[in-house]
């Protein structure tokens, strides 16, 4: 594996996933610091994550359904990941106040992937941070599909003290292509506890417990297994090799992330948001198959902590002004169970600052707003199992616009184009990488309360060597608002 450390960047391309009653601030190119509105607020709830807060962000209820549809292709890729990814679905998602009773969110969706040709890789995420990984010697065509389901409930337990609670589940079935049929059966169970409690009408702080259990299930039971070659790899040289009439594989991870989290009007018109967590994940790595018994062939440790800062000031009604800094530390390390081997330890960390504004040009007219993020980042990596070391010390800069126009009273036209850099990509290998984002939406009402936005996004990321990644999306949300 080419990648040094897992350091999730700003400009990794992605599924578009939407959750909430507006593409508003996707729209405008998912900006943080300059855009007012309920998607980017600076609340518990929105900024910390924090469901306790839920009563206080949702006074009225909603209801959205949004179907969408993305694609991603292109060279400029990992060896085991897929070479195009097609990705379609819907979702629910609505909230329903229930006056002292409290507040009430529910969002499902179903979504389809389909991964097309995937060389040899078994595992639904091969570049998950471990030093091992399962892959046979075929390639053919992934299909994972399936349900999330997440609730959240929030109560004023006192004057002053809420508390609240979210929980999802994911699970997703999975069948290569092949006529092996290795099937994968993914599930997911997490959640966040929280309290908050609010000091005075200015000062508000809560605090955040999110448990995460997962389980990845590989099976494949074929006389034609015999035929495929099966590798358990260990780093990216050396491997076990089996051939077996039948293989259960399966990958449990369990962690846990602790919070705290802080809302301050420092006057009028101005907001201060902090953040802070720390957090750990375990994974274990079990095989049995037709000649051996279940045993852990492989354990894995990821532990980080984090902190943010955002500042926010509405300078008049038109201009608004925040900026905000933020930092990331890591260390992942994996061991081979059986001789209680250090396979692979790395460390990673990453520093962002960013600041933005936006104006209205006019009443009843455009607004603008520009944002700029510039990110330094330090990844340290040691893979005993290969005697490769790296030290990589690199950076990246964002840059977003965006504006919104009315074309009618009440049609919104919105865009926004987005450009990054940096001078190595320490998750995918790329060096000189730079990276193009536009967007471009409409709002439109539909009669009473019913609401219809419409997006697509386009992006485009290329390396020095040529290679380049592809991604396209589409996006509807109709809304009923006001419930």
């Amino acid at each position: 594996m080419k990648r040094c450390a897992v350091l999730v960047l700003g400009m990794v391309i992605s599924t578009l996933v939407v959750h909430g009653q507006s593409l508003r601030v996707t729209s405008l190119g998912s900006m943080r610091y300059a855009v007012e509105d309920p998607q980017s607020s600076l609340s518990l709830y929105t900024f910390g994550g924090n469901p306790a807060w839920l009563i206080n962000h949702e006074r009225q209820g909603w209801l959205t359904f949004t179907p969408q549809a993305n694609a991603l292709w292109g060279e400029y890729r990992r060896l085991f990941d897929p070479g195009r990814v097609m990705t379609y679905g819907a979702g629910f998602e609505g909230v329903k106040p229930l006056d002292d009773r409290g507040t009430f969110r529910g969002y499902s969706s179903y979504i389809v992937e389909e991964r097309s040709d995937v060389y040899r890789s078994i595992k639904r995420t091969p570049y998950g941070g471990e030093a091992y990984f399962l892959a046979d010697s075929t390639t053919g065509s992934f299909t994972y599909k399936g349900p999330t389901i997440a609730f959240s409930y929030a109560y004023e337990l006192f004057s002053g003290l809420f508390a609240g609670a979210t929980l999802g589940y994911t699970v997703q079935d999975g069948l290569k292509d092949f006529y092996t049929m290795p099937k994968s059966l993914f599930r997911r169970v997490d959640g966040v506890v929280g309290v908050a409690y609010a000091v005075d009408s200015a000062l508000a702080i809560g605090l955040t417990f999110r448990p995460v259990d997962e389980q990845e299930r590989l099976e494949a039971k074929s006389d034609d297994l015999l035929d495929v070659e099966l590798f358990n790899f260990r780093g990216e040289t050396y491997a076990k090799r089996r051939s077996s009439s039948s293989i259960q594989h399966s990958v449990r991870l369990t962690g846990e992330e602790y919070g705290g989290q802080l809302h301050w009007a420092l006057a009028d018109g101005m907001q201060l948001a902090v953040g802070v967590s720390a957090g750990i994940t375990r994974t274990r790595d079990e095989i049995s198959t037709a000649y051996e018994e279940d045993f852990e062939d492989g354990f894995a440790q990821r532990t980080w902590y984090s902190g943010e800062t955002r500042l926010r000031w509405a300078m008049t009604e038109d201009a608004t002004v925040g900026c905000g800094v933020a930092y990331h530390h890591q260390r992942e390390w994996s061991r081979y169970t059986a001789l209680d081997l250090l396979l692979w330890d790395s460390k990673g960390s990453e520093t962002t600052l960013g600041a933005g504004g936006s104006h209205r040009l006019s009443e009843d007219g455009a607004t603008v707003a520009c944002e700029l993020d510039y990110a330094f980042v330090h990844a340290d990596s040691s893979k005993y199992i290969d005697s490769r070391y790296a030290q990589i010390r690199t950076s990246e800069y964002r840059l977003r616009v965006g504006m919104e126009y009315p074309l009618t009273e009440s049609v919104m036209l919105r865009g926004s184009y987005g450009y990054g850099g940096m001078g190595l990509d320490v998750r995918t290998g790329g060096s000189s990488v730079h990276g193009h984002t536009a967007i471009l939406s409409v709002a439109l009402p539909l009669g009473g309360a019913i609401y219809l936005e419409w997006l697509v996004r386009y992006s485009h990321r290329d390396i020095e060597s040529g290679a380049a990644r592809n991604d396209f999306g589409a996006v509807a949300l109709i809304r009923i608002a006001d419930l």
